[in-house]
């Protein structure tokens, strides 16, 4: 998917992913978006390759971080 055809808030969480890996707090942080999975699921849908990864915390919380490797 071309990233003109974007919209501003789905190339906002693009631009985000490109830029490293994210979890969806920091994501919501970063945009203010209340939840940015959907926005990742619609940029899969269209074609982009949207990776994620579990991360677990000391205290054994686990978590997943999204990203785009360019």
């Amino acid at each position: 998917m071309e990233t003109m055809q974007m919209t501003k808030r789905r190339r906002k969480v693009y631009d985000i992913l490109c830029g490293g890996k994210n979890s969806v707090a920091d994501i919501t942080i970063k945009t203010g978006y209340s939840d940015p999975r959907g926005y990742i699921r619609d940029l899969r849908k269209s074609g982009v390759c949207v990776l994620d990864e579990w991360r677990t915390t000391a205290d054994g919380a686990r978590y997943k971080v999204y990203y785009i490797a360019i």
